[in-house]
């Protein structure tokens, strides 16, 4: 009795008439799944998930930056950790199966991490497609209802993946030529489908398919394609601003820490899935949101540097959030103004509990530094000197103010300087009258300054004119001695 219900499932077995059937059925919606790829992700999470793969491959930790934050979700899935960042804490085990290729984007010059991020998706469905198949044939199901039930679960695999809130297929964009589509993105995908669903249906009617390993590598081939399609698609999208911070970056160390910070009404959500894609940057970096509450409560990175991409700024427009909190907290060191709008600075950091020094030395106009703070009493050439200044104006200036620190040599020559915007008539409700306000400032001592005791001094002066302020103490100096640095 037994070994003739095992000679029927046996039979029932051979009666599949595609052989390597779950090999094609996998198939068949990785080629699907690959048609209608997405330009973006489609949730949060997801965003969330690829992020932190990147970061295990680059930085070998599962954090994600802010990302989730960013994008609008308050509840965000993750715990803050002391180096500032935002651990992962749902889905862990998910991120492993990112890593391999999220790797291999960053191995092969040309392709799109995220794209290759999201093609994950696409080989779990084909794996568990046809593992699906090939247990309903080990139950000895008969074809048609094994053909039904792969069918049935891949489709509606791809119909809850796929839904209304996706963005749309990679290859469907209008091109300069006035082409609804993409063809060079969307040739790939569509070739492969149409040879595997060829197979799928020949084989069925019990004719000669391709062989296996002929199919796996014809399919590698054109993902290949689609794949460096895509990566060039999306590189289009980059802006002399985007390029010129890439190629800073690429000198930085990769201990530096980067912070983006993006006009109010932009998605941050797509900036921050087209910066996965496309940056080559091996920095961490944080997408800011746009309410100054939430970037106060950020934490600022455990690292010595700290970079500010400030896209689509001009140089008219209002401080935002994230500068304001870095000219009070960091020490600036640099800026530059990039192409077509946007800024990149470069700012120090030090420890937040400096020792504070009173001043109580007023400036004509009504302003006074209250207190002064610097890193270090004695610095090697070749190092950033951290200068922190408090200052309080009594009234509004009708001109912008600037204050500068300067680091003299016992001759009385410059060293080191730097000059920062303190005040703007334009913006003065962020320094409003009789408030305090910390401003930090960043001084490179160059590698060949000789070593000495230099002159630590302050002063303001009017940006219209560069006539600086008088001392309103009595004192002949439009300046103010602070203190004296030991270069070795």
């Amino acid at each position: 009795m037994t070994n003739n219900h095992l000679n029927l499932k046996l039979n029932i077995r051979t009666q599949m008439p595609l052989r390597h059937f779950p090999f094609w059925a996998g198939m068949l919606f990785f080629a699907i799944y690959l048609l209608v790829l997405p330009s973006g992700v489609s949730s949060v999470d997801e965003l969330a998930l690829l992020t932190a793969a990147d970061n295990m491959v680059q930085h070998h930790r599962a954090d994600i930056n802010l990302l989730a934050w960013s994008a609008g979700q308050e509840n965000a899935p993750g715990t803050w950790g002391d180096d500032g960042t935002f651990r992962l804490t749902f889905g862990k085990w998910l991120i492993w199966l990112y890593v391999p290729l999220m790797g291999l984007a960053h191995l092969a010059p040309g392709l799109n991490p995220l794209q290759l991020g999201l093609l994950t998706n696409g080989v779990l469905l084909a794996v568990i497609t046809a593992l699906i198949a090939w247990a309903l044939i080990r139950r000895g199901l008969l074809p048609r209802p094994v053909l039904t039930s792969t069918l049935l679960f891949g489709g509606l695999a791809l119909f809850f993946k796929f839904d209304g809130e996706t963005p749309p297929p990679l290859w469907l964009h209008p091109t300069d030529f006035g082409l609804p589509v993409q063809l060079y993105l969307l040739l790939p995908p569509a070739i492969l489908l149409l040879v595997v669903g060829g197979n799928l249906y020949f084989g069925w009617r019990g004719q000669k398919t391709m062989p296996v390993w002929l199919m796996s590598l014809l399919a590698v081939w054109l993902t290949g394609q689609f794949l460096f399609g895509a990566g060039h698609f999306s590189a289009q999208k980059t802006t002399p601003a985007d390029t010129a911070v890439f190629s800073a970056l690429a000198s930085a160390p990769a201990a530096d820490a980067l912070w983006i910070s993006l006009p109010a009404d932009a998605d941050r959500l797509e900036f921050s899935a087209w910066w996965l894609g496309n940056r080559r940057a091996r920095q961490n970096a944080t997408i800011l949101p746009a309410d100054a509450d939430a970037v106060t409560q950020i934490p600022l990175p455990a690292t010595d540097s700290l970079w500010l991409y400030e896209r689509a700024l001009a140089p008219a427009d209002p401080p935002r959030p994230a500068e304001t909190r870095l000219a009070a907290q960091a020490f600036p060191l640099a800026e530059n103004w990039l192409p077509e709008s946007g800024k990149l600075s470069r700012n120090a950091l030090f420890p937040q509990t400096l020792p504070e020094i009173s001043a109580a030395v007023p400036f004509d106009g009504g302003i006074a530094l209250e207190k002064f703070a610097v890193t270090a009493q004695a610095i090697s050439a070749g190092d950033v000197l951290g200068v922190r200044l408090q200052w309080r104006m009594s009234d509004t200036p009708s001109v912008p103010l600037v204050a500068f620190v300067h680091l003299l040599g016992a001759d009385g020559a410059l060293a080191v300087q730097q000059d920062k915007l303190l005040f703007d008539p334009e913006f003065s409700a962020q320094f409003p009258p009789d408030e305090a306000r910390w401003r930090g400032y960043g001084l490179q001592l160059p590698a060949e300054l000789p070593p000495g005791d230099y002159l630590l001094v302050v002063g303001v002066y009017r940006q219209t004119d560069g006539v600086r302020l008088s001392r309103a103490d009595g004192s002949p100096d439009d300046f103010l001695y602070l203190t004296t640095i030991s270069v070795k």
